[in-house]
């Protein structure tokens, strides 16, 4: 019998969009049948295996709640269900598609069910920034070749595409509309790029972050060249490259288990103490900024974090991560090592603790026993929330994390 396909509860309050429709209709439900975006990971929407889609209640593109209708699954080629169809329309749930400044359209009474050739046309990788600036600019995706994992459409593949198209419309004006052009050039270099979900929820959280938690920070700089020495020894014997944003969050881990006051989450009721240590990682993607949560790092071996890590970075860089991935931890890691940024104060992401932020590995002078050296060296600011941790256990936090960096064969007992 059909049955409506709702967006997962488990969504809560989130604003999400439908993204991407992964099963046609008359397609069998045998995987995922659609992406929706949340500001935290991409959700994939699943149903029974046995069961087909029969139609599409949302384009892609649109708003949705947690709870919303979003397709008509049964039986294959089952008819008669359009007393579903009655039952969805009207309703508080039903999704209304969103404007580029956000802004539900009006007059939404009904599901919107998509041409059957827009659907096919829809079936492009494409983030769902990319796909508005593309339908406000009049670009066919189908055109273009996309420069993100798997070929997937990015905004900067639209944006080139569009000056392009642009520069290419200029060079077959008259003489008098170039001039005219040139008049209201100081108009066209202004461009208003929609916010995603995930941007605005950034933005949201650093802001409040930023405005409510009483950062403090401290700093420190630690010597490199025995991490250096260690960690090329073990890739030359391992068969998983050990990087040096591992040996930081198995640092990270056993320095809280030295110093458990570290080791906590601030809350109304009272301050949280845990037992294990889950670790935030800060991960650039072409979504926006996400930090994924290693679970239990203080039990795993540098071998173990390497795994875990290599996973968790290829999922959230394909928009694969699940949302409980994103939530809990007491502290976070964010590396602009590869960037070669040689320090900076990073903004604790609540309800957690603290963040340590790392820089690149420079050589630099050092006096070594009496003697003015130049070692390879990385510069690190810890901040802290002052309501659950003080100073001075923060203080002995940073020198314990130094000591372990500085001398690495104890991360490996």
């Amino acid at each position: 019998m059909a049955q409506i396909l709702n967006v997962p509860d488990s969504l809560g309050a989130e604003e999400a969009v439908l993204t991407e429709w992964l099963a046609d209709e008359g397609a069998r439900c045998d995987g995922p049948v659609a992406l929706v975006e949340t500001a935290k990971a991409m959700v994939e929407v699943t149903a029974p295996a046995d069961l087909f889609v029969l139609r599409h209640l949302v384009a892609p593109g649109s708003s949705l709640t947690a709870g919303c209708p979003i397709a008509i699954i049964g039986a294959e080629g089952e008819t008669g269900f359009e007393s579903l169809l009655d039952a969805t329309s009207g309703g508080a749930a039903v999704p209304q598609e969103t404007s580029e400044t956000g802004d539900p359209s009006e007059d939404v009474s009904a599901p919107t069910r998509p041409d059957p050739g827009e659907v096919r046309a829809e079936r492009i990788f494409a983030s769902p920034l990319a796909r508005r600036l593309a339908t406000a600019r009049g670009i066919d995706l189908q055109t273009l070749q996309g420069s993100g994992p798997g070929g997937r459409i990015r905004r900067d593949d639209v944006l080139r595409a569009s000056a392009a198209a642009a520069h290419a419309q200029q060079a077959t004006r008259t003489p008098s509309r170039r001039t005219e052009a040139s008049e209201s050039a100081a108009a066209s270099e202004v461009e208003v790029v929609p916010h995603s979900v995930r941007r605005r929820a950034i933005a949201n959280a650093m802001t409040h972050s930023k405005a409510s938690v009483p950062h403090f920070y401290l700093r420190d700089v630690a010597r490199m060249d025995r991490l250096i020495a260690l960690r090329r020894e073990l890739n030359e014997v391992s068969d998983i490259t050990v990087t040096v944003t591992d040996f930081l969050l198995k640092a990270m881990a056993a320095s809280h288990l030295t110093v458990p006051e570290m080791n906590v989450q601030w809350s109304e009721a009272g301050v949280r103490h845990f037992r294990s240590v889950d670790v935030g990682l800060a991960i650039a993607t072409d979504r926006g900024l996400v930090a994924p949560v290693l679970r239990g790092v203080d039990r795993c071996s540098l071998a173990q974090v390497a795994r875990l890590r290599s996973a968790l970075v290829e999922r959230a860089r394909v928009g694969n991560l699940h949302p409980d991935e994103l939530e809990g931890g007491s502290a976070s890691l964010s590396n602009l090592g590869a960037m070669g940024i040689q320090g900076f104060d990073a903004i604790i992401n609540p309800p957690q603790a603290s963040i340590l932020a790392v820089g690149a590995i420079r050589d630099e002078p050092a006096v070594i026993d009496g003697e003015l050296r130049v070692q390879p060296h990385m510069h690190l600011t810890l901040s802290v929330d002052h309501r659950p941790v003080d100073g001075a256990i923060a203080a002995r936090w940073l020198r314990t994390f130094v000591d372990l960096i500085e001398r690495p064969m104890r991360l490996l007992l």
